[in-house]
């Protein structure tokens, strides 16, 4: 499954080899469920997901993928959902079923610099769902609100 995944994204999609070989790395130590930390967990957790989400809700031929796909998420405690506005309504994602967070966007507000990069690369998103209150440096809620002045 992991390989047919990273396969399917270099052929489709042309990933580059060091972000497949990034990717794979963070997939068998998901598939091994060994801790991630915070840090890394942004860092490298959103774009897996987000490469794993990627067009495969589009066409009948990658329904069996996206299915598959959606099955590894849902075994790993990911929760489906229908639809989800990715910071507004300009950034609406489809994402075969999957909410779509990152640090940003439990606060309401997604940062520009981040919406180009998703946007330059991918049409399906998927992210790694950052809980509310775990943030590294042990903050809670939303970072906007925790601003010392």
């Amino acid at each position: 499954m992991r390989k047919k995944i990273l396969s399917e994204l270099e052929r489709r999609y042309k990933f580059d080899k060091q972000f497949l070989e990034e990717l794979e790395k963070y997939m068998i130590k998901v598939e091994e469920g060994k801790p991630i930390d915070n840090k890394e967990m942004t860092k490298k957790g959103w774009q897996f997901l987000a490469a794993i989400g990627y067009k495969y809700s589009e066409g009948p031929k990658h329904k069996e993928l996206r299915e598959e796909a959606k099955k590894w998420l849902i075994d790993r405690g990911f929760t489906p959902v229908d639809e989800y506005i990715f910071g507004d309504k300009r950034h609406r994602v489809d994402v075969a079923g999957f909410k779509i967070t990152t640090i940003g966007v439990e606060c309401g507000k997604v940062p520009k610099k981040r919406t180009d990069f998703l946007e330059k690369y991918f049409d399906k998103v998927v992210v790694f769902p950052y809980k509310k209150g775990e943030r590294e440096n042990g903050e809670k809620g939303c970072r906007r609100n925790n601003k010392k002045s």
